[in-house]
């Protein structure tokens, strides 16, 4: 199946893009949190060590690759070949075996979160109920894991490697903002439940956050922001024809499994 989406990566706003989606993905240690016992206790201990642990990794990763080929920006597959340099050819099956891992590691995290998505918000009620429906014997969501899937595979084959970076940077853009949007609100309306944690500055943490969103979203090219809008919108029939009633608050699927 041909490409849909090719763009060439040769500017600076690219380059930061890039860099961005190496670090998206924190935020979505909080989704499984209803499957887990005290979320309140260690989701903000995961928050912290992932990101510090990445950011230093990434880091030291960067030092060793640039301190070891001269010539780092014209090659295609920059750390193997650095491995190969000071490891020899070990170096460069140890590269690829360690991207296999990274990469088996990054789906099974989107295999777990994504249908998670989708169930909860039909659980809520914001979605038909077809797709928070779980398996009688494996208690999991299976509809919703299997339109993951499909889904999934569809933007694998249409959609370039750099159309589907800047897709979900910009897929994580979108859900940024209104997070940002909504410390501010619920710190002046709702103090109440911010007893927990509270971000220390006041507004500036989440104000500078919502400068650096919009910084970002001037980088991405319009094509890609209209077309993963298109596909955003496939969504809206789900959520305006929706069967209307009681919210179930209860979307966890630790409680359907008592």
């Amino acid at each position: 199946m041909n490409q849909i989406f090719s763009f060439k990566v040769n500017n600076l706003g690219t380059a930061i893009i890039i860099a961005l989606f190496a670090y998206t993905g924190f935020e979505h240690l909080p989704v499984p949190a209803g499957e887990m016992k005290k979320p309140g206790r260690y989701i903000p201990i995961a928050f912290f060590l992932v990101i510090l642990g990445t950011t230093f990794i990434y880091a030291l990763v960067q030092t060793v690759a640039t301190g070891t080929l001269p010539g780092l920006a014209q090659s295609e597959k920059p750390l193997a070949d650095a491995a190969v340099t000071f490891l020899g050819p070990a170096g460069g099956t140890l590269i690829a075996i360690g991207a296999l891992l990274a990469i088996a590691g990054v789906n099974s995290g989107i295999a777990l979160t994504g249908p998670r998505n989708l169930f909860a918000l039909s659980a809520d009620g914001l979605f038909p109920a077809v797709f928070s429906k779980i398996h009688p014997q494996f208690h999991t969501p299976y509809v919703a894991i299997g339109i993951n899937t499909f889904l999934t595979l569809i933007l694998s084959l249409t959609g370039t490697f750099e159309y589907l970076i800047f897709a979900s940077v910009l897929v994580s853009i979108l859900q940024y903002i209104p997070t940002c949007l909504a410390v501010i609100v619920l710190r002046r309306k709702r103090p109440d439940i911010t007893k927990h944690y509270t971000i220390p500055g006041g507004y500036i943490i989440p104000c500078l956050a919502l400068l650096t969103c919009f910084l970002v979203l001037l980088q991405i090219k319009l094509i890609i922001i209209i077309a993963t809008l298109g596909g955003i919108a496939l969504s809206l029939p789900f959520y305006f024809f929706r069967k209307k009633g009681p919210i179930n608050r209860k979307s966890s699927l630790f409680h359907h499994r008592k």
